[in-house]
């Protein structure tokens, strides 16, 4: 998998904000995205899910695509290897927050501190905290 497949603008980190939600999630590895005018498809493997594009919202350190109505659920592959159309399986915050903690963990961060929250944090700042506390391990760990 190329970063390409999950990087949007190159040296900011993409992520996904599912509609009716206030937090995002990271496109995680084997995972691609892919964003035109009008439309977000996110998929894995041979199966996923187009969006109406609701949003597009860049800072310094990230691209935030916010997903607007489903307009399409695929599969790819021919018949009959094709399976069951099930889309792409947007993640609850609670899974978002395990696969942030568990990055963190692989990156040297303590157990504790990758699950401890900032008082009043809403779950939006939390895991952007958790998203800049990642890529600054990775900065360090590249530069060892």
């Amino acid at each position: 998998m190329r970063d390409e497949d999950r990087m949007l603008v190159e040296g900011k980190e993409t992520v996904v904000q599912p509609r009716g939600e206030t937090w995002a999630f990271s496109v995680p590895e084997g995972h691609r995205i892919h964003v035109s005018d009008e439309f977000v498809s996110l998929s894995l493997s041979n199966e996923g899910t187009t969006y109406d594009l609701s949003d597009w919202i860049e800072d310094d350190e990230e691209v935030r695509v916010v997903l607007g109505r489903e307009a399409t659920s695929f599969a790819i592959g021919d018949p009959p290897e094709v399976p069951p159309v099930r889309g792409y399986p947007i993640p609850s915050l609670d899974e978002e927050l395990k696969r942030l903690s568990a990055r963190l963990v692989r990156l040297g961060e303590s157990e504790q501190r990758a699950q401890a929250w900032a008082q009043g944090a809403s779950y939006d700042s939390h895991t952007r905290d958790l998203r800049r506390r990642i890529r600054e391990l990775e900065r360090e760990a590249r530069r060892r």
